[in-house]
């Protein structure tokens, strides 16, 4: 099957099936917190080309603060919490992927700061179209409780756990089949939905388990040490490309960047 159709088709299941979860959680929004009920922001996609993501908005309006958000982070709404414990605010990507700016299985996309930082790893990772989720997202599907545990969070954000995440998703693009897609779609959901059966279960041994079930399709890695992030330090090297580099430099000083710049906050799973 033509990856295009698979992502088209399990968008449009995906949507029928979540449409009562996504109108309960609309509901929720405008009772409980106010319009708007979305949040869009400039992301990333496919050879550096810029996209608007849609989201569940989850932060109070107007609230400034860190383009990262780091553990409890006080901008986030009592329904904002919920939302993104369970991924519901990501739903509305659905869209994104109808629209072919995003697949369902592909590195999660970035805002263009991060892209630009790390540009030497997007200039692989932006060849194919950004996910929903991939391995990188199941490994550190609550990644916001492991930052939590850390003294310095926005430090191990980008030392440790950006780079893992990077290095991940560039070894699943490489080895990526439908075979795979399909089992990443079955894994993403069961690490959404253990919170349900299991409300303790928030720190990191628990998803790095589950992670190992989805990495179970990637046999030429050894994936026993994945189950503990290594400090990865970031690479402080040239780019390999200078013009993707020039393009997201440019983009980052444009005024339609620039009038997008509120709420710049990263996306998880």
């Amino acid at each position: 099957m033509n990856r295009r159709v698979f992502d088209i088709t399990a968008a449009l299941l995906l949507g029928l099936l979540c449409l009562p979860i996504l109108l309960l959680a609309i509901f929720a929004i405008l009772l409980l917190d106010g319009r708007p009920v979305l949040f869009v922001q400039w992301r990333m996609g496919r050879g550096f080309k810029p996209f608007l993501i849609y989201k569940l908005r989850t932060m109070r309006v107007h609230a400034a603060g860190s383009a990262v958000t780091l553990g409890k982070d006080a901008r986030i709404t009592r329904t904002g919490r919920w939302l993104r414990r369970f991924k519901i605010d990501e739903l509305p990507q659905l869209w994104n992927i109808l629209r072919g700016e995003m697949s369902v299985i592909g590195p999660r996309p970035m805002i263009p700061a991060i892209a630009l930082e790390f540009v030497e790893s997007y200039n692989e990772l932006l060849a194919v179209r950004p996910g929903l989720s991939d391995p990188a997202s199941i490994k550190y599907c609550r990644e916001n409780d492991i930052l939590q545990e850390v003294a310095l969070p926005l430090d191990y954000f980008k030392t440790v756990i950006t780079p893992d995440k990077l290095r991940l998703s560039r070894a699943y693009i490489k080895q990526a089949s439908l075979t795979s897609d399909l089992w990443l779609l079955f894994a993403t959901t069961r690490a959404v939905l253990l919170p349900l059966l299991d409300p303790l279960h928030i720190l990191s041994a628990g998803c790095f388990a589950r992670f190992r079930e989805a990495a179970a399709i990637l046999p030429r890695m050894d994936w026993r040490e994945e189950l503990q992030p290594v400090y990865l330090p970031r690479s402080t090297s040239q780019p390999s490309s200078f013009s993707a580099r020039q393009r997201a430099e440019l983009w980052a000083d444009s005024p339609r960047a620039s009038s997008r710049s509120r709420h710049q906050v990263y996306g998880g799973l």
